[in-house]
């Protein structure tokens, strides 16, 4: 059984994200992240950080780099401000507090590592990037960091130039959906976006050997087990303001 609900926020204040990060490897992919994350933050007048990890296993660096580990992060970090200025243009990013970060390690670790180190509220990826692991890794970073980082996390194939139109949140009930359900209305009113509520239940399982035992139509089964979940779903929702 599916229950949908479409709900028209007004828009509310901007301001949602004070911290914004996105990680690159300066692929195709990654560039429309850093994109959808500059509109973000110049949306919402967020920090922006825009971390390239190099990572540790793809390169030995201490025998293979004239620089210690430290100095050459350091010369990354420039050549990826550089890099990034020159892809996306010093107008568009000079609008938005930008600071470059490049470091050795694992990406999905440094990123984590980094954004509940640095009072980060969301985090901004490409669904796909390339690395030299690209046969390993081919995505798998976005699906870590997704899986495991505390900090909401937004993965990006297109970029949305002008902004949010549509926010899906799926619910069962629980607690967790609780939480993701006022991230999404929350998010949903500083995009001034249409938030749909979607709410999904398993079908009535009915034995089949139960089934020829049964007083009551299979019908008014369903349709009462149907008007149980709704009745669920209506008070699930009676906790949030969608003004």
């Amino acid at each position: 059984m599916l229950v949908h609900m479409q709900v028209l926020m007004t828009g509310g204040p901007m301001g949602l994200f004070k911290h914004i990060v996105v990680g690159t490897d300066f692929s195709q992919q990654a560039d429309v992240a850093v994109q959808e994350a500059v509109y973000l933050a110049r949306q919402h007048e967020a920090k922006l950080s825009i971390l390239h990890v190099i990572d540790e296993r793809a390169v030995n660096y201490q025998e293979s780099l004239p620089l210690s580990p430290e100095e050459f992060e350091t010369l990354l970090a420039q050549e990826a401000k550089r890099t990034l200025f020159e892809t996306f243009g010093e107008d568009s990013l000079n609008s938005v507090d930008i600071k470059t970060i490049a470091m050795f390690g694992r990406p999905q670790y440094e990123l984590s590592s980094y954004c509940q180190s640095n009072d980060v509220d969301l985090v901004v990826a490409g669904r796909r990037g390339d690395s030299p692991l690209k046969q390993v890794l081919l995505g798998s970073t976005a699906e870590k960091l997704m899986r495991q980082s505390p900090i909401p996390t937004l993965l990006v194939a297109h970029p949305e130039a002008n902004g949010f139109k549509n926010v899906l949140a799926p619910v069962d009930g629980s607690e967790a959906s609780r939480d993701a359900l006022q991230y999404a209305v929350d998010f949903a009113k500083a995009s001034g976006a249409n938030l749909h509520i979607l709410y999904v239940c398993e079908s009535l399982p009915i034995s089949p050997l139960i089934s020829p035992h049964l007083t009551s139509p299979k019908e008014k089964l369903f349709g009462s087990y149907e008007e149980q979940m709704k009745e669920a779903f209506d008070e699930f929702l009676e906790d949030f303001d969608f003004g």
